[in-house]
């Protein structure tokens, strides 16, 4: 099987990605949309908000953002099954200094 498949061309095309990570539980059953021109991600239940779930968001939040890292995806915003769009700045911040600094390899 294949892990991405992209739908469309130019400005409208979607990128749908089955991430495949070591050790992320939660987003092998996953799948992840990415938006190259408003370089939107659509996270599915992987960005849960701290809210909803207080103990395992972070696992969560951390395996989009590895798939991200994985991917070269360059993030804006991202958007979830569960909250209005977010800025991609703020789930790093939410994840700590090492996140960022990941993400930015």
């Amino acid at each position: 099987m294949r892990d991405s498949a992209a739908l469309g061309t130019g400005r409208s095309r979607l990128v749908l990605l089955a991430p495949r990570l070591p050790g992320a539980e939660h987003a092998a059953s996953s799948l992840v949309g990415y938006l190259p021109c408003p370089r939107l991600v659509y996270a599915g239940d992987l960005l849960v908000p701290r809210r909803f779930e207080p103990n395992y968001w972070r696992q969560s939040w951390d395996e989009l953002r590895r798939i991200a890292a994985s991917r070269g995806l360059e993030p804006v915003s991202v958007a979830s099954l569960h909250d209005d769009p977010v800025p991609w700045d703020d789930v790093l911040e939410a994840l700590g200094p090492d996140a960022a600094a990941t993400a930015s390899r």
